[in-house]
């Protein structure tokens, strides 16, 4: 039998999403909010495990723990969907800087956690704004 040998798939420990303003990614009945880190509670609306396949090089997606959905963004709104290998919007670049942010593909968008709650995919903004941080995020393990 010939042909390419399957991709691996790795799947990180369950994580927080976490901004630099304290907000932590959280998935709701109608898409994702942030909320502050400290109502967290371990609970499994906020537990994200990130894969990382041989398919996509240099792309991550984000899979809610035991539930079989993914984040997922059409460029201005950040949602869950159902977790599909092929659906390109659930595949995010991370940055090589020693802030992470996350960007769609294709895009020059960035996951944006504001205060209020709402999450949206913003153009990226200026260094030290009160904007650039609400734009970097960071994977905490359980």
């Amino acid at each position: 039998m010939s042909g390419t040998p399957a991709q691996a798939v790795v799947w990180s420990e369950p994580g927080y999403l976490r901004t630099q303003t304290d907000r932590c990614l959280q998935a709701v009945t109608n898409g994702v909010q942030t909320a502050p880190c400290s109502q967290i509670n371990n609970r499994a609306s906020f537990k994200w495990r990130m894969e990382i396949d041989g398919k996509h090089p240099g792309l991550v997606r984000f899979l809610l723990e035991g539930s079989g959905v993914c984040l997922d963004s059409n460029n201005v709104a950040v949602y869950h969907t159902p977790c599909e290998a092929e659906w390109i919007g659930q595949y995010w670049h991370l940055s090589n800087t020693a802030s992470t942010f996350l960007w769609g593909n294709n895009s020059s968008r960035f996951m944006t956690g504001w205060d209020a709650g709402n999450v949206s995919m913003e153009p990226r903004g200026a260094d030290q704004s009160a904007m650039i941080f609400k734009q970097v995020w960071r994977f905490d393990p359980v």
